[in-house]
């Protein structure tokens, strides 16, 4: 088994913090879906979530309780939070992408030139599979 040097490593940590954020913004999304459909409040829109609370009715007609809108409202903020992380993490894939000379991001750049794989799914495989192992044989790319 080959282990992976200190700097493949590193190299994998931007992927990974990509898939954490998405993983909990996907979270935070439930959350507030579920907090909004256990008592019956119909949403239209989760980016306009802060300016229609106000307007928004239980079930059966009557506000929004303050405990339940303040719990919205900091799932809403932490959701909007990972929202701007994410798209930090993008601009900072986007741009290693268009400056760095190094190998693994030339594959990158090659892969994403092929219909059907985007920037998420060739900087994923390239990372996974090429930047640091040594596949030799078909066993070793199936395994």
């Amino acid at each position: 088994m080959h282990v992976p040097s200190v700097a493949a490593e590193d190299q994998r940590h931007l992927h990974r913090d990509v898939e954490t954020l998405t993983q909990a913004r996907a979270s935070t999304t439930t959350r507030i879906k579920g907090l909004r459909r256990s008592q019956g409040i119909r949403l239209t829109s989760l980016s306009t979530l802060p300016e229609q609370l106000e307007t928004l009715r239980l079930w059966d007609g009557s506000p929004i309780p303050s405990g339940l809108r303040r719990r919205v409202l900091r799932v809403y903020a932490h959701h909007e939070l990972l929202r701007e992380q994410m798209a930090a993490l993008a601009a900072e894939r986007r741009a290693l992408l268009h400056s760095s000379s190094e190998a693994s991001l030339e594959k990158v750049r090659q892969l994403m030139q092929l219909t059907g794989i985007g920037s998420n799914g060739s900087w994923l495989v390239v990372r996974a599979c090429f930047a640091w192992r040594e596949l030799k044989t078909r066993r070793e790319v199936g395994g």
